[in-house]
């Protein structure tokens, strides 16, 4: 299968185990795989539960983003960053690079998201210091009556993706092989069932209502691309978001690929002397 037949698997896109492997020139010792389950509903789970394992990792993600009815070609928002730690603690970090604005950095240390803005950006939204703090479980508490990290099991875009995945449906088919990054994968198609995720996650009938409106559908199609150590390689889905009842929806294709698994890893927050709170304006942006 080629790159260009890969991105037309559908999306909103982070870890891993097996035998020894060398990630960013370092030997890294992986733990044991076990035998191999033959259903590939069975195997998809065991990746994901060793790619959960796993404590660091580097990633790059592509993400074309349109509104409906605009005029305009869809924007591609391309990002490469790295993620320390694994589930609720996870920290990620990470530089985007998005049409028309330029290069955007952001860390995500929970409950936390810091963004460093470019120079006209910030200057356009009144940001006067190099770093602004978006608090994301108030944010998403906001907008559909739940914390960012009891909605995903995580904080950051792969651990929430892995957060997805661990609630697919029991039919997943094997549609193929691809190399990812040079890695032989087995491509997996599979159902994410929101209802089932939001059981794992705790969330109400109200809380699953208003997630389910917001996304407009009650499951998610998704791509798992699976190397021969059961480790994720590749993960692409497509979402449509409606923001707001008056809003455009907004949809986004996106796929996101994994690598450097046990490479050193650290990400802190910026210095507090160097952070303008920015929850507020964020509320108000979103409707909140």
């Amino acid at each position: 299968m080629s790159p260009a037949g890969r991105r037309k698997f559908s999306r909103t896109g982070a870890v891993i185990l097996g035998a020894p492997v060398v990630a960013a020139g370092v030997a890294v010792q992986l733990p044991h795989v076990h035998a191999r389950p033959t259903s590939a509903y069975h195997r998809l789970l065991t990746a994901v539960a060793h790619s959960s394992a796993v404590k660091s990792e580097h990633f790059s993600l592509t993400e074309a983003v349109s509104a409906s009815g605009a005029a305009q070609k869809a924007a591609t928002v391309k990002a490469t960053g790295e993620i320390a730690g694994s589930g609720t603690s996870a920290a990620a970090q990470m530089t985007m690079l998005v049409p028309g604005a330029g290069s955007i950095e952001l860390r995500m240390v929970p409950p936390d998201l810091y963004a460093r803005l470019p120079a006209a950006a910030a200057k356009q939204l009144g940001i006067t210091k190099p770093w602004i703090a978006v608090n994301v479980d108030t944010l998403a508490k906001a907008k559909l009556g739940a914390s960012f990290s009891q909605l995903t099991s995580a904080s950051n875009t792969w651990a929430a993706t892995l957060a997805e995945l661990k609630a697919i449906s029991s039919k997943v088919t094997v549609v193929g092989t691809a190399p990812v990054r040079g890695v032989p994968t087995t491509a997996y198609r599979a159902t994410v069932d929101l209802a089932k995720a939001a059981a794992g996650s705790k969330l109400t009938a109200a809380q699953l209502n208003q997630l389910e409106s917001t996304i407009g559908q009650s499951s998610l199609p998704i791509e798992v691309w699976v190397d021969h150590n059961d480790l994720v390689r590749q993960v692409s889905y497509a979402l449509t978001v409606h923001p707001r009842k008056q809003a455009a929806a907004v949809h986004v294709d996106s796929t996101i690929d994994l690598y450097d698994f046990g490479a050193p890893v650290s990400v802190s927050a910026p210095p507090a002397s160097q952070v303008q709170n920015f929850t507020s304006q964020a509320l108000s942006a979103a409707g909140g």
